[in-house]
């Protein structure tokens, strides 16, 4: 649900061109089958992509 609000927050005319490439890569952190830490880790692994997804909501919203 998170995903798809950055989504359409990006797809938004009013949004800024640096929130919208802070949110295409977090969009892109959240698919990417290899990166920082593999969500088979159990307890970190899912923890760390609501944290990427949070704070780029956090961050796009003070635009």
């Amino acid at each position: 649900m998170l995903a798809l609000h950055l989504h359409y927050t990006a797809e938004d005319a009013a949004t800024l061109i640096w929130a919208k490439s802070l949110i295409y890569s977090a969009l892109e952190y959240l698919i990417l089958p290899i990166y920082a830490i593999p969500d088979m880790l159990p307890g970190i692994g899912l923890s760390n992509d609501i944290a990427v997804m949070s704070a780029t909501l956090a961050t796009s919203r003070l635009m």
